[in-house]
């Protein structure tokens, strides 16, 4: 098939209704599984192979056309004598919860919060951050999630360019918001939810609990927030209006600046319906660690409103370290753990777990980073001598698109692929110099996504940025270029091979650390391993190589070294193969827990100029 008949067919199947798109699915799902005779066209984003791990019923389901709360409460709506959160050894019904989203909504009406505002929300995982999220949501206004540690001009240039007259934010970071424009600040304890005598013994024993706000006559404490709306009448909810903003949640950053995503209610209801399809082993009185931050999607929709809808109790989790996801399992006997790749290796080298069964551990879902063969096939070997019949199963997606699009299902689960897409996601790879040349099943490009969850667009000073992700292809759809260099198998699985800003041009030859990372793992004495290109006057980028032995090796260094070059030199070409190979204790990891690889850039320059002091 030609480019001009691919473009041409892909026009003519954008132009089909919903339901004449649900019935070629149904098609496609039938040819897939064999009830249909066919031949595929080749194209993964025409031949959806993976349609056949969905039911005839799921691939028929609509979309809710109603705010993100009010789906939550149609959900719920049989659960509101179950836990809905845990926070510190205090248990919140789905009652409870729902009533205290009631009063913050009639405190922010009392401030004058009406249907279109943005308010900004600087907050961790705490009890008030899920209030105050879906009161603004019931209300109609946006909630613009902010991160914590974020430094403060950025905080300040957030909230002024999303005009904010509000900010709700953790007291201990109240002074962030002090440059803003923000006509008002309510400043929340982390503590809050706790007895008032809780506090008071957790004050007398951790002094940094003891917040002293700034002097500015804007702030006000939560406690007096919500008594503004005391004995006000109950706020009905707004009008619902169809794909208007919802959520503004930021990038990670490690690529420029932080960029604000705006998505939609249907965006985050969408992702309710997929999670529905891919058949957790969840059910309602579970419970879950809630890990990711809720000023991420992956936090805020794939995690905390997702688990809610699925009656999952969530235990909330303000503050943890990399290694602490073994201490975190045991104390809430946790049923699902949502994670990264980083925790997992701390998580089989945690002492106080050894001999533990770990039999109610029914779901672990790892994302945000790529997990290697290694540690799949050990965490799974590690789950099984503990008697947990879980696999890790991984997730894949980007801000952009609410987070998840992928995700590895029932029997799509096998090493090193991230899934087949979600319900309502259609991905497929094209040509990095091409982004309209769609590629052929197995070959190698960028990875891309179009479906409903999808943002709005960039906000702010960086919405013209938009069409730098989205992108108009000939046929006139948009898809979400990834930037991850990826191929698909016949059966729909998508594999995640590197990063485009990561591939670099040495000697002429294009590399791709992702792949050598993947063959120096292969080596039973590495735990992690990062590849990295830097500047070189001869080759224009010569290769380095970061590894972490296991804790288990008993070799030196320079035996290690020579062993995995070895291995390379068997696997690779003599072009991919690093120029050196060093041993670090361990990789250095941004805040959301993936490999910081500017900071290797930094220690090996680092390096060399303390090499050039000696010489």
């Amino acid at each position: 098939m030609t480019k001009d008949e691919l473009i041409a067919l892909k026009k003519e199947i954008a132009s089909l209704s919903e339901l004449d798109e649900k019935e070629r699915n149904l098609y496609l799902r039938g040819l897939a599984n064999g009830d249909i005779q066919g031949p595929p066209v080749g194209y993964s984003s025409i031949d959806k192979p993976w349609l056949n791990n969905y039911t005839e019923d799921e691939i028929q389901f609509d979309i809710p056309k109603k705010s993100i709360y009010s789906f939550m409460k149609e959900m719920t709506k049989d659960f509101d004598d179950l836990d809905a959160l845990g926070y510190f050894n205090v248990n919140i019904t789905f009652k409870e919860f729902k009533e205290k989203v009631e009063e913050v909504k009639k405190s922010l009406v009392e401030v004058g919060v009406k249907q279109g505002d943005i308010v900004s929300v600087c907050l961790p995982n705490m009890p008030e951050v899920g209030y105050i999220f879906y009161a603004l949501n019931d209300l109609g206004a946006v909630a613009n999630m902010l991160d914590p540690r974020t430094n403060k001009s950025t905080q300040e240039s957030n909230v002024n360019d999303a005009k904010s007259d509000l900010v709700i934010t953790l007291d201990s970071v109240a002074d962030s918001f002090i440059g803003t424009n923000a006509k008002q600040i309510v400043s929340i304890s982390a503590l809050n939810s706790l007895s008032i005598f809780l506090q008071s013994i957790i004050k007398i024993f951790d002094k940094s609990m003891n917040i002293k706000l700034p002097n500015d006559s804007r702030i006000i404490n939560y406690p007096d927030f919500i008594r503004l709306g005391k004995g006000k009448k109950n706020v009905p909810s707004a009008a619902y209006i169809e794909n208007s903003p919802a959520v503004i949640a930021y990038t990670g950053g490690t690529t420029g600046a932080p960029k604000g995503v705006v998505v939609t209610n249907e965006a985050f209801n969408a992702m309710i319906i997929e999670n529905k399809a891919v058949h957790y082993d969840a059910d309602p009185k579970d419970n879950a660690l809630g890990m990711a931050p809720p000023w991420t999607y992956y936090g805020l929709s794939n995690s905390f409103n997702a688990y809610l809808c699925l009656g999952v109790k969530i235990e909330l989790l303000p503050r943890f370290g990399p290694d602490d996801l073994g201490k975190l399992i045991l104390k809430h006997k946790a049923n699902h753990v949502e994670t990264v790749p980083s925790a997992l290796i701390g998580l089989m080298n945690e002492p106080k777990i050894k001999n533990k069964d770990l039999s109610y551990i029914r779901t672990i879902i790892v994302g945000a980073d790529k997990l290697s063969e290694k540690t799949e096939k050990e965490i799974n070997q590690f789950l099984t001598k503990h008697n947990s019949s879980a696999e890790v199963t991984k997730g894949y997606g980007m801000t952009e698109v609410c987070a998840a699009a992928a995700y590895t299902l029932g029997n799509t689960n096998s090493l090193s692929t991230v899934g087949i897409p979600l319900l309502l996601e259609n991905i497929s790879v094209f040509a990095i110099d091409d982004f309209d040349k769609e590629l052929l099943t197995g070959e190698r490009g960028e990875v891309c996504i179009k479906g409903p969850k999808s943002m709005v667009g960039y906000f702010g000073s960086f919405e013209n940025q938009t069409n730098q992700v989205l992108k108009t292809h000939s046929d006139g759809s948009v898809w979400a270029h990834t930037g991850d260099i990826g191929h698909m198998d016949k059966d729909g699985k998508l594999y995640i091979d590197g990063r485009i800003k990561r591939m670099f041009v040495k000697n002429g030859f294009k590399i791709f650390p992702g792949e050598i990372e993947t063959q120096i793992l292969k080596h039973p004495d590495i735990e992690q391993a990062a590849v990295i290109g830097v500047d070189d006057e001869s080759y224009g980028y010569i290769t380095i190589g970061y590894i972490v032995p296991s804790k288990e090796t008993i070799k030196d260094e320079s035996e290690l070294i020579a062993e995995v070059n070895n291995t390379l030199t068997k696997s690779l070409y003599d072009y991919e193969i690093p120029d050196s190979i060093n041993i670090i204790n361990q990789l250095p990891l941004t805040q959301m827990n993936k490999i910081d690889y500017r900071k290797l850039q930094e220690i090996y320059s680092k390096s060399q100029k303390q090499y050039s002091r000696k010489k």
